[in-house]
């Protein structure tokens, strides 16, 4: 299971708890800034890490490798998790 969590404070909850699964710490708040609905790949991280360079005044290329590595987190997760099985059969899951 993979819990993606709302920033670093997020993880030291979840590592402390008895939870278990791998987490994915999402340091990316989508409620502020744009977002706009037909911008998918690296167009949406150039909007997205233009926007938090800004907003943070912090480096472009540091916002980029970081929303970078969000997505890969989150890509290499399900390429290794996406078949589940009913009945003893193996199903793809179909929300990645």
């Amino acid at each position: 299971m993979l819990h993606i969590l709302n920033g670093d404070g997020s993880a030291r909850v979840f590592r402390e708890s008895t939870l278990t699964g791998e987490c994915l710490v999402w340091r990316e708040a989508l409620a502020l800034g744009p977002t706009p609905c037909k911008t998918t790949g690296n167009d949406w991280n150039e909007v997205r890490a233009a926007h938090l360079a800004k907003t943070y005044e912090q480096d472009i290329a540091r916002c980029r490798n970081t929303l970078l590595h969000q997505e890969q987190g989150l890509q290499e997760f399900w390429e290794g998790h996406n078949q589940a099985s009913v009945d003893g059969k193996p199903t793809r899951i179909l929300v990645p």
